[in-house]
């Protein structure tokens, strides 16, 4: 599948969350951006859970800007450690190979309805760096009120190149997926936006991501 990554004006930052939050009623410039669907559930045989998620991802001046949210009841949110198994809470998650021409080598953010994210950064599953504190300049929004619960954030470009050297721009052609999950035994379920072929949940698969294009 393909995603364009449009781009944003000067100075955006993460969803200003307000009282409310309804996915039909963004905000600009973030109604703007194209709706990726993560509808895709792979393993229902043994998972037979699903829930209503999406994402949407703009390229801002200061980084990748993206908005996550789902309609998930109850939400589960345990995790308090940065870098923690947020992938056993209710999760939202997105995974970008920036720099396909160079290698596999892709970021893993995956955040709680509080807000606790774990970030990775690797070719694979194992070997990974995994940040365990907070990110400088990463900012981290959430809203978890009514039916649905959300995220959004900004990967700075600091952290793209710290880790690929070069930051993203327009024009590029990206690699990536967006995914819904949790672990937990209470309706334990595994979305994905591009379909991932593996016999069990494993979203470490780089080559089951789809084309993400800044425009």
């Amino acid at each position: 599948m393909k995603y364009r990554v449009k781009c944003l004006p000067a100075l955006t930052g993460a969803y200003g969350f307000g009282e409310t939050f309804d996915p039909e009623r963004l905000v600009s410039p973030w109604d703007a951006l194209d709706e990726a669907l993560i509808a895709d559930y792979p393993w229902t045989d043994s998972y037979p859970a699903r829930f209503f998620a999406a994402a949407r991802v703009g390229l801002g001046e200061n980084g990748l800007n993206v908005l996550m949210y789902s309609d998930e009841a109850p939400l589960i949110s345990r995790e308090t450690r940065f870098g923690g198994a947020t992938c056993d809470d209710s999760c939202l998650e997105f995974f970008v190979t920036p720099f396909p021409e160079d290698g596999d080598k892709y970021l893993n953010v995956e955040i709680n309805p509080s807000g606790i994210a774990h970030v990775g950064a690797g070719d694979g599953r194992f070997g990974r760096l995994v940040y365990d504190k907070p990110i400088e300049n990463f900012e981290i929004k959430t809203f978890a009120r009514g039916r649905f619960w959300a995220v959004s954030y900004v990967i700075p470009n600091a952290l793209f190149v710290s880790q690929f050297g070069k930051a993203p721009k327009t024009g590029q052609h990206m690699r990536g997926n967006f995914y819904k999950c949790s672990g937990s035994l209470l309706h334990e379920h595994y979305g994905t936006w591009n379909h991932v072929n593996a016999p069990r949940p494993d979203f470490h698969r780089p080559e089951c991501f789809g084309e993400l294009i800044i425009e």
